[in-house]
């Protein structure tokens, strides 16, 4: 058995660890968190959940281009492009 496959957890499983409710969880998967499928059961690397979370939380740039096309003041272009 690999390290990947070890650290799966359960939905319960990480909802306990980070106080989160059972709810969130299946929240998360159902908007694309990855998880292995065993049967009905979902099981979660933490390591891919921290990923999912930091990426759900970049910030977002936004292009010359859809300022441009969007029609923003040209100072609020400016600052973005930077």
């Amino acid at each position: 058995m690999n390290d990947y496959s070890r650290n799966l957890k359960s939905v319960d499983d990480i909802a306990k660890e980070r106080n989160w409710s059972t709810k969130r969880v299946r929240k998360l998967i159902q908007e694309g968190l990855p998880v292995v499928q065993i049967g009905r059961q979902s099981l979660i690397s933490p390591e891919t959940l921290d990923e999912y979370l930091s990426d759900r939380e970049a910030p977002k740039t936004v292009s010359t281009d859809i300022c441009l096309e969007l029609q923003l003041p040209s100072n609020l272009r400016e600052s973005r492009a930077k």
